[in-house]
C-alpha cells in the first residue's frame, strides 16, 4: 500500500513538473512576442484612425509655378497655411525612419532587459 501511494505521488510530481515546464514556456513565448503583437496593435490602430483626404494638387506645390493668375477664390491665408501644413507634413514624414529606429532599439534593450533574469528592487516596482 505504502509503495501505490508512493507511485501516485510520484505521478503528481511529475504531472505538476510537467504543468509548470507547459506554463514557462508559455509565458516565455508571450513574453517574446509581445512587442510585435504591440507594434501591430499600433498600427492597425493607427492605420484606422487615419484621415482619407482627397489628392489635391497644387500648381505651386508641385513644381509648375506658371501661374497666369491667381487661383479663383483661394485665399492668400489658407494657401500659406496649407503650404505650412504640407512642409510639416513631409518633415515628420522624413523623420519617421529615424523614430522607427529608436523605436526598435527600445524594443531591443527591454527585451534583453527581460532575458538577464534579474530580480527588481520593490523601490522601482509600481504599487
Amino acid at each position: 500500500m505504502g509503495e501505490d501511494a508512493d507511485s501516485d505521488e510520484e505521478r503528481e510530481v511529475q504531472e505538476l513538473e510537467r504543468e509548470i515546464k507547459d506554463l514557462a514556456q508559455r509565458i516565455l513565448d508571450s513574453r517574446r512576442s509581445m512587442p510585435d503583437r504591440l507594434a501591430q496593435a499600433l498600427t492597425s490602430r493607427l492605420v484606422a484612425l487615419r484621415p482619407l483626404l482627397p489628392s489635391i494638387t497644387i500648381p505651386e506645390m508641385a513644381g509648375q509655378s506658371q501661374l497666369s493668375e491667381p487661383l479663383a477664390g483661394a485665399d492668400q491665408g489658407m494657401l500659406d497655411k496649407l503650404h505650412t501644413f504640407t512642409e510639416k507634413t513631409s518633415q515628420n514624414v522624413a523623420t519617421m525612419p529615424i523614430l522607427l529606429k529608436r523605436i526598435n532599439d527600445c524594443i531591443a534593450r527591454i527585451n534583453k532587459l527581460d532575458e538577464c533574469n534579474v530580480d527588481i528592487h520593490s523601490v522601482f516596482k509600481q504599487k
